[in-house]
C-alpha cells in the first residue's frame, strides 16, 4: 500500500496538534502592576495555550476546506494562520529579549498587548458596552510590525525573507477583486470566444472524501 503522493505537511501538524492536551493554567498571585518572572513566565504560557487551542480548531477547518477543493475560502482562512504565524514570532523574539534582561515589566505589557489589545473596541466599544469594560483597552500590535519581525526571522534563520510578499499575496486573495482576477482566477468559469460560463463548483459533504491524511491506494 502506498499513499497517493506526499502527506500534505498541514494534515500531518493538523493532526499532531489535536494530540496536544494542555493542563490547568494557574494564574500567580501577583498584581499586574508589579509584574515579576513568575507573572510573565504565566503570560508566555497564555498565549501559547492560546495559540494551540485556537489553531487546533483553525487548522481543522482549513484541511477540510482543502479536502473540499474549496480553494478561495482556504486563501482567505490562510492568511488568518499566517497573521497567527507572523504575530507569534514576534512575541517569541521579543519575549526572549526582556528575559534575557529580566525587564519583566515590558514583558508583561508586551502579552498585555497581544492578549487584551482591540483596536475595534477602542474604536466603537463605548457604543455596545459600559465605559468600564472599554476604557483603557490597549491598541493591538499592528500587522505591518509582527510581517516585518517575522520576515526578519526568515532572513536569520537562511530561508527565503518573503514574509511582507506572501502576506500581500494572501491579502489580495481575500478582496473582493480576487474573485473577477485574470492574474490568479479562483472563480470556476469556462471560457470559449466570447463566452462566459460561471459554474458553481460541486463540494461533497465530508463523510464521502477520502482523508487527505490517510487516504491510501493499492
Amino acid at each position: 500500500m502506498t499513499h497517493k503522493g506526499q502527506i500534505p505537511i498541514l494534515a500531518i501538524v493538523e493532526h499532531d496538534l489535536r494530540q496536544i492536551k494542555l493542563p490547568p493554567l494557574i494564574r500567580p498571585d501577583v498584581p499586574d502592576d508589579k509584574p515579576d518572572e513568575k507573572l510573565v513566565v504565566w503570560g508566555v504560557t497564555y498565549y501559547s495555550y492560546c495559540v494551540i487551542t485556537h489553531m487546533q480548531t483553525v487548522l481543522s477547518g482549513l484541511v477540510q476546506l482543502l479536502e473540499a477543493k474549496n480553494v478561495p475560502t482556504a486563501l482567505v482562512v490562510g492568511r488568518h494562520v499566517f497573521e497567527w504565524t507572523a504575530h507569534a514570532s514576534y512575541i517569541s523574539r521579543n519575549s526572549e529579549t526582556y528575559f534575557k534582561k529580566k525587564e519583566w515589566g515590558r514583558a508583561w505589557h508586551l502579552h498585555s498587548l497581544a492578549m487584551e489589545g482591540n483596536m475595534w473596541i477602542r474604536l466603537h466599544g463605548s457604543k455596545y458596552a459600559p465605559a468600564a469594560l472599554t476604557d483603557g483597552t490597549p491598541e493591538p500590535i499592528g500587522i505591518a510590525n509582527v510581517v516585518a519581525c517575522y520576515e526578519e526571522y526568515q532572513r536569520q534563520a537562511g530561508v527565503t525573507a518573503n514574509a511582507k510578499d506572501t502576506y500581500g499575496l494572501l491579502s489580495e486573495h481575500s478582496h473582493p477583486n480576487a474573485a473577477c482576477s485574470r492574474t490568479i482566477p479562483l472563480s470556476r468559469v469556462e471560457i470559449s470566444d466570447m463566452s462566459r460560463l460561471f459554474v458553481v463548483p460541486r463540494i461533497e459533504p465530508f463523510s464521502r472524501r477520502a482523508s487527505i491524511l490517510f487516504d491510501e491506494v493499492e
